[in-house]
């Protein structure tokens, strides 16, 4: 089954398109080419591993009886993808514009021996799939890097079937006091110096405090997703608030 319904699915090519937003999607895309060999390991450094759990917990909020297929929106190395295919999903599909990222994804899924996990090369803000496909949607960390939450909000929504639940895993902005106080010298000072020292691109990690600031926080994500026709949202904080899970149904 899982075969049949890879060889069925029509995907259109990754492009570029002439428009505003690619000067910053390049610039994204090259950032993450750059450090994908070492993007998993900054990861388990920088949240102590609690990555791994955050993302598990993201898993729970959309897989449930019914789902046999999924998306991963800008999937980067894999995680939630093969997580999806942990807890019994058949068929996976990962979707990311970072060439290198997917690279490390697909070196991955050799070694798991994950047959069904597909990845391609493609934008969150135009998927390249039929409408009312997926059973479930997930992202993780990844609306901080896009030039449209709302747009990929539509799409998410367009290739999702009716019934079927979406969830976005991503730092959020926290609340003032001593939480936040500390949160904001860590990613503003310490983050960016050990990023550089592991990958050797300072920028890209200099880049992650700034583009935390233009995400809107977990509850005005919620009424985003309600806006575009999402329904039962759901907000989990996690890490003293710095990270949400923020989820709901077409």
């Amino acid at each position: 089954m899982s075969g049949e319904f890879y060889r069925n699915m029509t995907l259109i090519p990754y492009r570029k398109e002439n428009d505003s937003s690619m000067e910053k999607a390049e610039a994204v895309q090259l950032m993450f080419d750059s450090i994908a060999h070492r993007y998993d390991l900054l990861n388990d450094l920088m949240t102590a591993g609690m990555h791994r759990r955050w993302k598990q917990l993201t898993i729970k909020e959309v897989v449930g009886d019914g789902v046999e297929s999924v998306l991963d929106v800008a999937c980067g190395t894999g995680d939630l993808g093969f997580l999806f295919k942990k807890s019994g999903v058949e068929k996976v599909i990962g979707i990311d514009f970072s060439e290198n990222m997917l690279n490390v994804a697909m070196r991955r899924k050799n070694d798991k021996k994950q047959e069904y996990v597909l990845f391609s090369r493609a934008d969150a803000l135009g998927l390249p799939f039929r409408d009312d496909l997926f059973d479930a949607v997930a992202t993780g960390f990844s609306l901080r890097n896009v030039d449209g939450i709302g747009k990929m909000f539509d799409e998410v929504y367009r290739v999702l079937r009716p019934g079927g639940r979406f969830a976005s895993l991503e730092l959020t902005q926290m609340k003032s006091g001593v939480m936040n106080s500390l949160f904001r010298i860590y990613f503003n000072k310490i983050v960016p110096i050990l990023g550089g020292f592991i990958t050797g691109d300072r920028e890209a990690y200099d880049y992650l405090p700034e583009s935390i600031a233009n995400v809107p926080d977990a509850e005005e994500l919620g009424i985003m997703m309600e806006q575009v026709g999402f329904s039962s949202i759901k907000v989990k904080k996690l890490g003293f608030g710095s990270v949400a899970i923020v989820s709901g149904s077409k």
